[in-house]
């Protein structure tokens, strides 16, 4: 998916790659609109090195998003309160959401959740004094796809969650866009995810490896020890592998798990240098 900027509308119209989403709303943790800052956050959005510079959106973009997004957030929570005591169908399956409309008799078309979940609250506020029975126990997204499991593992769904949830807590010094925390951990796991496979494709593929092993998986971002001697040590120089290029840095932190922390030469971005796995990291080829 591309950016479309046409003429005088540049500021306005612009489709958001893959990523970049996740990546503006890792900086907006503990901001809101008005403190927001988004001519710095269109600069590392640029930095990131995904995308082309015609593909990243300008500052007067990001602050439209950001303040589209906290509108919405806003109108989200302010429905949540005029529907307390209410049925609330917010986190259901869209799998149990179209059935339920069914149900009631509603044509389903081409809703997805959202669309679903209006039409839930516009039946029942329209029967307050004969609500209908649910067709089967409500389902919550994040266990729809777990429904035929009796072993135990996480179904998809889930196992992103796993992933992804802790991260929302992640103070914003330490954010690592989605994308670079899919591309470790691949590596991590000896995973070949292709440099064309983005979020969706790598956590399906991390998630098979996982019911592989029956859930005995170990993250590189974990505290877990790994035994045996480690490849490098602090001080090593190094090159590490970034989009098919090889870049020079220096250890400077070791896990026990066998990642490293790097710093990459004074003036250079510092970014993709946290928690690397060994198959990212080579001895500097400069010779001395």
């Amino acid at each position: 998916m591309h950016a479309h900027i046409t003429g005088i509308h540049h500021a306005y119209m612009i489709s958001f790659i893959t990523g970049m989403k996740d990546l503006i709303l890792g900086f907006l943790r503990n901001h809101t609109a008005a403190s927001a800052p988004c001519e710095h956050i269109a600069n590392q959005v640029m930095l990131d090195g995904r995308w082309s510079d015609l593909d990243c959106p300008s500052k007067t973009q990001v602050k439209n998003f950001v303040q589209s997004h906290f509108s919405q957030k806003k109108k989200a929570q302010e429905h949540a309160l005029s529907r307390q005591g209410m049925r609330s169908y917010t986190g259901l399956s869209l799998t149990w959401l179209k059935d339920e409309v069914a149900h009631r008799g509603m044509d389903v078309g081409r809703n997805k959740a959202p669309g679903c979940i209006r039409l839930l609250e516009r039946h029942d506020d329209e029967h307050v004094g004969s609500l209908t029975k649910f067709h089967s126990t409500p389902v919550s997204e994040s266990k729809s796809d777990d429904s035929n499991r009796n072993d135990g593992l996480l179904g998809l769904t889930a196992f992103k969650k796993s992933i992804e949830d802790p991260r929302r807590d992640v103070p914003k010094e330490d954010f690592i866009p989605l994308l670079e925390w899919y591309i470790k951990e691949c590596m991590y796991q000896d995973l070949q995810a292709g440099r064309r496979l983005r979020e969706n494709g790598m956590s399906k593929l991390l998630h098979a490896h996982y019911l592989q092993h029956n859930g005995n998986v170990k993250r590189h971002d974990g505290d877990h020890i790994v035994e045996g001697e480690p490849s490098y040590k602090l001080g090593d120089k190094v090159e590490v592998l970034w989009k098919g290029r090889w870049y020079p840095a220096v250890v400077i932190k070791c896990y026990r798990n066998h990642t490293w922390d790097v710093k990459y030469p004074s003036g250079s971005d510092q970014v993709f240098c946290k928690r690397l796995p060994v198959s990212l990291l080579r001895n500097s080829s400069v010779v001395e």
